[in-house]
């Protein structure tokens, strides 16, 4: 929950919220220069067991973030798939990692690893104090040095830690500090919220999970694989040998897919995508309507035409470019 003073800080400056209590804009949904991640939450995992646990929890190899190299995983269940998704990067005092997580999924994530931890020398914990505030490349750059934060992809001073991943910024820091800077940030643009935030995951390519769309995908079909999301070489994971069986004797027929249309046909994560014959060919994952269209990641069956059905209603979709290839079908 926010912190009831930096709440009224961001009513203060023009922030517009959702009945939901989602933070939505500071006067215009899109074309801002940052987005205040009021949706994603920051916790904490610190002890002697921690990346023991995060590397038997998660899909991504935590060796790596411990080189300073941020990482996107997933935690699956055990018949391999997405429970929830999250970044990974070490705290800046190296004794542990902060985890980067939709704040929807949070108590899911808490349940789900209580077990585990019980037996774990290490403490999970939210951080209700620390924000993110998110940034592509071109605001996220000048951001940086501005902040005199360093420009490679894992940075910190003081008071804020950065990385670079998938073309955008992010920048973690705490609510009193990211108020001090406010009018700085104002400089360089405007700032959005949440709907701002997942345009530009979906830009990306990045798959995020939510509620309706959990337990749902293997993270291959999530095109995790293709940007370090997961290791096929770090040892057991939770699902692991799923998602080994699909890698190495399997045959992947579906793929994360960025489409569009252009009718008030609104999709939910996990509704279905159907062609005309009715036949299931696939499911939303996360969408959002911009600039008159209806922008979704969508997994998609690989070997057949793009669908023509969302749930029961007629859709005319178009496919639009990923940042990244996909793999020749079956891979």
């Amino acid at each position: 929950m926010m912190p009831s003073a930096h709440h009224e800080f961001l009513t203060q400056q023009g922030a517009s919220f959702a009945k939901d209590g989602s933070l939505q804009h500071f006067g215009s949904p899109f074309g801002n220069a940052f987005a205040y991640c009021h949706h994603l939450s920051v916790l904490t995992i610190i002890g002697e067991d921690a990346a023991t646990f995060l590397q038997g929890q998660l899909t991504c190899d935590i060796r790596e973030v411990e080189q300073n190299e941020p990482r996107f995983g997933a935690h699956l269940n055990l018949q391999g798939r997405v429970l929830f998704a999250l970044w990974v990067i070490p705290t800046p005092a190296k004794n542990g990692f902060r985890l980067i997580v939709p704040t929807a999924m949070v108590t899911d994530m808490q349940e789900h690893w209580a077990k585990y931890l019980m037996f774990s020398r290490s403490t999970l914990s939210v951080e209700q104090e620390l924000v993110v505030l998110m940034a592509p490349q071109s605001h996220g750059e000048p951001l940086t040095q501005h902040l005199k934060l360093a420009s490679e992809a894992l940075s910190h001073n003081d008071t804020w830690q950065h990385f670079a991943a998938l073309g955008n910024h992010y920048f973690i820091t705490h609510t009193k500090a990211l108020e001090a800077v406010w009018p700085d940030l104002l400089t360089f643009g405007t700032i959005g919220g949440e709907p701002q935030a997942h345009w530009w995951d979906i830009a990306a390519g990045l798959a995020q999970i939510y509620p309706g769309a959990h337990q749902a995908f293997l993270p291959q079909v999530l095109n995790y694989d293709l940007f370090q999301g997961i290791s096929f070489n770090k040892g057991c994971y939770t699902g692991q040998e799923v998602v080994a069986r699909m890698k190495f004797k399997g045959q992947l027929k579906q793929r994360l897919h960025h489409i569009s249309w252009p009718e008030a046909v609104t999709a939910a994560p996990g509704d279905t995508l159907r062609n005309e014959q009715g036949r299931a060919l696939g499911q939303v994952v996360v969408s959002l309507e911009y600039q008159g269209k209806l922008h979704a990641l969508v997994v998609l069956r690989r070997d057949h035409d793009l669908p023509q059905q969302l749930n029961d209603t007629p859709i005319t979709p178009s496919l639009e470019a990923l940042p990244y290839p996909l793999p020749e079908p079956g891979k």
